[in-house]
């Protein structure tokens, strides 16, 4: 675990510059480098959750004399986007290697390019981003991870509405993870201009039916139909139709949090905060969605994930509501102590460099 918290000090380090005065030549300088450091850290780790599904569909698509069927391809996905990125790769190098560097500082470039234009606090933002979803998406699930990158950039298109825009990155998304497609509800609904009132009220009827009578049931429940047979089946599978609970659930607590601060002080932050109204409002989507769907849990989080793609920007925006910056950089600096500690022993990982595997 030690390289993770290694990281994490040079991580935290970096946020400082978000409340001290710093050079913008040296702000530069600093963000190539934790550009540098997260890519490489995601792209040369090895033996992790789902690295072997991913290494293998490479070789699979790569050496034909290895696949027996269509069906060896279903073991990642046929989601055509990412099979061309394989059999790109795959003309350079017959090395899985390969493929997960390039992952790696797309999803990473990609990220970390939006949180600097997104947010004058990007250094903070790209800290909680490696506590959290960095670990889950960058060292694991890579297509979500690229797909969720995606769907990031694509919030400039809702600000400025250019809506053909915004078609063509989120479908673009959708070729690398089918799941990506919800994300197009996110463009209505940001142009619905939902209120904070309305917003709490959503929040409350969504916890009294994850509770009372969550819909993942609902979902198992239904005979074999066309088109939906990619969701159930998943329902068979023991590690992905478990219930994940609402309030016994880290995720549901922690949005909770950051949904009240966001609509207590929303007019403040709507003011001083890009696209502010836009990222309460998919975020808050996000939340009932995990919560209503709750007792499926690949439906409830997969969906989910793509929504909340804003938490580290609205995070970091709470700059905005203390006078003294250094204090909430020590705040987050230890909040992202304990996530990461979290997320690394709930997963028992530990980190390997494919040099020395």
């Amino acid at each position: 675990m030690l390289p993770f918290y290694l990281l994490f000090i040079f991580l935290f380090m970096s946020s400082f510059c978000d409340s001290i005065p710093v050079k913008l030549e040296q702000k530069k300088i600093l963000f190539c480098m934790v550009f540098f450091a997260l890519a490489l850290f995601a792209g040369l780790r090895y033996n992790f959750p789902d690295y072997k599904s991913y290494s293998d569909f490479f070789y699979l698509l790569n050496n034909k004399s290895v696949i027996s069927s269509e069906g060896d391809l279903a073991i990642v996905a046929n989601d055509k986007g990412y099979i061309y990125i394989n059999k790109f790769i795959g003309l350079f190098s017959d090395n899985s290697i390969l493929l997960f560097l390039v992952m790696a500082f797309l999803s990473v470039g990609i990220n970390l390019s939006c949180y600097k234009k997104y947010t004058p606090y990007f250094f903070t933002a790209i800290l909680f981003y490696y506590v959290h979803t960095y670990i889950g998406r960058e060292l694991m699930q890579i297509r979500a991870g690229l797909a969720c990158a995606l769907c990031l950039y694509s919030i400039r298109y809702i600000v400025s509405k250019k809506i053909y825009h915004f078609l063509f990155v989120i479908l673009l998304a959708a070729t690398i993870h089918l799941a990506a497609i919800t994300f197009l509800i996110s463009y209505f609904l940001c142009n619905l201009k939902i209120g904070v009132k309305t917003l709490r009220y959503l929040i409350l009827i969504s916890l009294v039916i994850g509770v009372c009578m969550p819909l993942g049931q609902f979902l198992k429940s239904l005979p074999y139909m066309e088109g939906l047979d990619r969701i159930q089946n998943y329902s068979g599978w023991e590690g992905f139709n478990q219930t994940l609970g609402v309030f016994s659930n880290p995720t549901v607590l922690k949005q909770l949090i950051v949904s009240a601060v966001c609509l207590k002080y929303y007019d403040r932050l709507d003011k001083k905060v890009y696209a502010f109204r836009m990222l309460v409002t998919i975020y808050v989507f996000s939340l009932c969605w995990l919560v209503i769907w709750n007792d499926f849990g690949i439906i409830a989080a997969r969906i989910a994930t793509f929504f909340s793609i804003g938490e580290v920007l609205l995070i970091a925006s709470f700059y905005q509501l203390l006078s003294s910056k250094k204090t909430y950089a020590v705040i987050i600096g230890l909040a992202s102590f304990i996530f990461l500690t979290l997320n690394l022993v709930k997963g028992d990982l530990n980190y390997q460099l494919v040099f020395f595997s």
